[in-house]
């Protein structure tokens, strides 16, 4: 390659001169690490002419105080790809298998606990309107709620494209000593809302998410108020189809379907769902909130009567 194209700051000293290969990606690349790790570009200047003769000499340091807490793997790693001579540069591969990068950027893969095949069946069966929900939730939570949940994903995700296939799962259930369950397909299928063929990262954490975790009042708020579009309180027909497919989901799912949704978490009948229908639902452990399938609104903690404290003085002032 020829062309002497690129970005000031990002640009490989060899492109300046017309003449590289894919190695240039390499020290690109050693530019971001560097500006990730510390916060500044190692070549910076007033215009880019006086950036690019920086560039060209490729004479960078690791100043203090930013660098003083980074730890010399990671130093030894932007070094190498900040090599001026792209043929002593190494390649993305050998980077890949230095120790720094094999340490940091492989997760330690997380125990997949006894209950994993409970938790798919339980997600299977949930009313349509509690799995989106859930889906909802996964999306709000911090990272420190569902850290261990993350490690697993990880772990399952052998070939890192963020999706779990069914093989990857049942090799990880394998690999676990856990007994692999002759309907697995069919319960993965259940679980892949969007109809992917496989499991993305928000319906992984929306199966696997504790009871404890997507019960608190705030979280259960937050999830209600995704639905409660005009946030008068109520979720009613248009909102909730609004939010399953958009202004043509009559058209999509059919009018029947959405009563239907409605219907079951309705428990006073009013055609609406109002905060504590919508928590009884969260709370219960089937289809049916009202039914012999549910779980009692006591269950996982108490039946919420309004939404939290705070946020109905907030409601209350601007009603």
């Amino acid at each position: 390659m020829s062309s002497k194209a690129g970005t000031a700051y990002y640009v490989a000293p060899e492109v300046l001169k017309g003449s590289y290969d894919e190695r240039c990606d390499v020290w690109s690349a050693g530019i971001i690490t560097f500006i990730l790790l510390c916060g500044y570009p190692p070549f910076s200047g007033e215009t880019d002419p006086e950036i690019l003769r920086k560039v060209k000499a490729g004479v960078f340091e690791f100043r203090s105080p930013e660098w003083d807490l980074i730890s010399q793997g990671a130093k030894n790693l932007v070094t190498q790809m900040l090599t001026v001579d792209p043929s002593l540069r190494p390649s993305a591969k050998a980077l890949l298998d230095t120790p720094w990068l094999r340490f940091k950027g492989t997760p330690t893969p997380a125990a997949i606990g006894t209950d994993f095949v409970r938790r798919l069946q339980g997600f299977r069966a949930n009313s349509k309107l509690k799995k989106i929900a859930l889906a909802i939730i996964a999306q709000q939570l911090p990272d420190e709620e569902i850290e261990s949940l993350q490690g697993i994903f990880k772990g399952l995700d052998k070939n890192a494209d963020g999706m779990l296939s069914p093989d990857e799962v049942r090799q990880g259930m394998l690999q676990h000593g856990l007994k692999v369950p002759q309907h697995l397909d069919d319960l993965l299928k259940a679980v892949d809302c969007n109809g992917s063929g496989q499991l993305d990262y928000t319906e992984f954490l929306a199966t696997m998410i504790d009871k404890k975790v997507y019960m608190q009042r705030d979280v259960c708020w937050a999830a209600f108020r995704a639905f409660d579009l005009d946030g008068d309180g109520k979720i009613t027909r248009e909102e909730l189809g609004k939010v399953l497919n958009g202004d043509s989901v009559k058209e999509a799912l059919g009018a029947s379907r959405i009563d239907k949704i409605i219907k079951e978490v309705d428990l006073d009948g009013d055609g609406v769902i109002d905060f504590e229908e919508f928590c009884s639902m969260m709370a219960s452990r089937g289809r049916a909130v009202g039914g012999s399938t549910a779980g009692s609104a006591g269950a996982g903690g108490a039946r919420a009567s309004g939404p939290p404290a705070a946020k109905r003085a907030k409601k209350g002032a601007g009603s």
